[in-house]
C-alpha cells in the first residue's frame, strides 16, 4: 500500500469554524478522489517530545504510488486545493510503499481510531530477520489494528528526510491498555534519527 501522512494547520484563530468547513467541504472532496483505499484523519496529541507543531494530521492509502502521487490531477482535486489555499497552511507530507504487516479490515467510517506514524533511518546492518521479528512483535500489541511500513517516498514535491515510516492504527482505548512508550516502540540496534507523531481521529474511509 502507498501511504501518504500530512500535517497542517488551519489559518483562522477559530478552530470550530475551520473544523467545520473541514469536515463539510474538505473530507468530502477528499473522500471523492479516485484511488484512495483507506482515508483517516484527527487531531495531533503529544507524543511524548512536546506539543505538536501543527493542529491536525491525515493518512491516505492508495494501491499503488502512481494512484498516490496523481489523484490531485482531476476536477474534485483540483476542488480540494482550492480550499486548502484557502483554509490550510504550513501542509508537510511524507509517504512510503508501505507493507502491510496487518491489514486495517473491517474498518468504517466514523470509527475512532488512535494513529501513530513514525519516521526514521533504517540503520545500514539492520538484518532483514530481526527486522521482521521486530515488526512481528509490534503486530501483537494490545489494540493494534493496522500497520504498514516501508521505505520512504518522494511526495508533492517534499523530499524524504528519513528512509523509512510506520503507520500503527490501534483502537482509542490502546492507550489506557499499553502505556504509550510501548504503542512508539523502536528497536534501537536497528533504527536512527525516529520522530513520532500520534493524532486520535476518525476513519473516514
Amino acid at each position: 500500500m502507498f501511504l501518504m501522512f500530512a500535517r497542517f494547520n488551519f489559518k483562522s484563530a477559530d478552530l470550530a469554524a475551520e473544523d467545520k468547513n473541514y469536515f463539510d467541504n474538505h473530507v468530502r472532496l477528499a473522500r471523492q478522489l479516485p484511488g484512495v483505499r483507506m482515508y483517516l484523519t484527527g487531531r495531533l496529541i503529544d507524543a511524548g517530545n512536546g506539543r505538536p507543531g501543527h493542529y491536525r494530521a491525515v493518512v491516505f492509502g492508495y494501491d499503488t504510488a502512481q494512484e498516490g502521487l496523481t489523484s490531485l490531477d482531476c476536477p474534485v482535486g483540483a476542488e480540494l486545493m482550492a480550499d486548502s489555499a484557502a483554509h490550510i497552511v504550513g501542509t508537510t507530507v511524507a509517504a512510503c510503499e508501505g507493507q502491510t504487516i496487518l491489514p486495517f479490515a473491517d474498518r468504517s467510517p466514523g470509527e475512532p481510531c488512535l494513529v501513530v506514524a513514525l519516521r526514521y533511518n533504517l540503520a545500514p546492518s539492520a538484518e532483514a530477520a530481526r527486522l521482521h521479528a521486530h515488526r512481528n512483535s509490534i503486530r501483537n500489541l494490545p489494540g493494534l489494528r493496522g500497520y504498514m511500513a516501508g521505505p520512504t517516498y518522494e511526495a508533492r514535491g517534499e523530499r524524504p528526510d528519513r528512509n523509512s515510516m510506520e503507520i500503527r492504527i490501534f483502537r482509542p482505548v490502546a492507550s489506557r491498555e499499553k502505556s504509550l512508550r510501548h504503542m512508539i516502540a523502536l528497536d534501537e540496534s536497528l533504527t536512527r534519527d525516529a520522530i513520532v507523531h500520534c493524532f486520535e481521529g476518525e476513519v473516514q474511509m
